[in-house]
């Protein structure tokens, strides 16, 4: 349980970097605009100003969005990956294998993972089961997480 939370915290400062490279990038290519205005006013006076063309975003739901994308694409990447791990598992010692055999799970396994992991994480029974071994999510998409012996 230890080694999980361990690679849990590596992978989500991972994303939370690369959210914020994102947001930066963004502000400098002017796409946020929008963000001198109050949420729910047209950004095109801001908008005109630096002569570029955008839609009326909250910082708020740019934020949560970019995360939901970049997290659920990295974990599907890292997990359905030959070596089966996200730096944070492979840190940890962790890699995510198929139920069956013992083999990476794939990339299309890996999707069902995440996507039942991130119904998990909304709900109530999530938050029970999440302590579970084999969690839902581990159930649904037929996989495991084991433990790796070092390199």
């Amino acid at each position: 349980m230890r080694e999980r939370l361990r690679a849990a915290l590596i992978d989500e400062a991972l994303v939370g970097l690369s959210v914020f490279l994102v947001a930066a990038m963004a502000l400098q290519t002017g796409v946020l605009a929008v963000l001198a205005v109050p949420a729910g006013r047209m950004a095109e006076p801001v908008a005109s100003w630096l002569g570029v063309s955008v839609v009326p975003l909250t910082v708020g739901g740019l934020a949560v969005v970019s995360w939901l994308l970049i997290r659920l694409a990295y974990r599907i990447l890292g997990s359905g990956s030959p070596s089966g791990q996200t730096p944070g598992k492979r840190a940890a010692g962790l890699r995510v294998v198929s139920g069956e055999d013992g083999r990476p799970p794939g990339y299309a396994r890996a999707a069902v993972r995440e996507l039942v992991l991130a119904l998990e994480v909304v709900t109530v029974v999530g938050l029970a089961g999440a302590l579970r071994t084999p969690s839902w999510h581990d159930r649904v998409a037929g996989t495991r997480v084991v433990a790796v012996s070092p390199p």
